[in-house]
């Protein structure tokens, strides 16, 4: 609501409310400082592996059912967070028996922190709430800094920063898919 925009606001740019509301608005709605704090103050970036396993083995089974069709699916996670349902499908895929070379997920998010975490594919302890017993052993290994994600997890995903608002980003997301879209998820998408 307004006063959560309002919080952020303030959280992202302390002296905005020293501003007349003409240059609030105009630093962010250009790609300044401002506005790109505001967007890491807003958007939700956590989320957890296998959440509603249900909608993982649906998605499993839609893409063998593609994949009789066609010799590779593509994926659209959107927005990803720090990774955990690109992650997630992938692994539900692979458990799936389907062949890492056979799908291909494009995994976009609006936060260029959230990409980061997704591309560093280290999770923490929170990100384990929810799942079959002993996936995190069959797919995360132990580090000091948290729970690696193993390297066939990795492999088909890509992952991008994108905005959904910019007229161009459905282009750059299909690029990246080489070709159209056989499954777009994007439970996350309007928190």
């Amino acid at each position: 609501g307004r006063d959560a925009v309002a919080r952020a606001i303030d959280a992202a740019w302390p002296d905005a409310a020293a501003a007349d509301s003409g240059t609030v608005a105009a630093r962010l709605a250009a790609d300044t400082p401002e506005r790109r704090r505001l967007l890491e103050a807003i958007v939700v970036s956590e989320s957890w592996f296998l959440r509603e396993p249900r909608v993982f083995a649906h998605a499993a089974s839609f893409i063998q059912r593609r994949l009789r069709e066609k010799q590779q699916a593509a994926i659209l996670s959107v927005p990803c967070a720090a990774g955990e349902e690109a992650y997630s499908l992938a692994m539900s895929l692979l458990e799936a028996g389907i062949d890492a070379d056979r799908f291909r997920i494009v995994a976009a998010d609006l936060s260029p922190r959230a990409i980061a975490a997704a591309r560093a594919g280290v999770a923490t302890e929170n990100a384990f709430r929810g799942g079959p017993d002993g996936f995190r052993d069959r797919w995360f290994s132990r580090t000091a800094a948290g729970w690696a994600v193993a390297a066939a997890l990795r492999r088909p995903i890509v992952f991008l920063e994108e905005n959904l608002l910019d007229p161009a980003a459905s282009s750059r997301l299909r690029r990246a898919a080489g070709g159209s879209f056989d499954l777009i998820c994007c439970r996350n998408l309007l928190i």
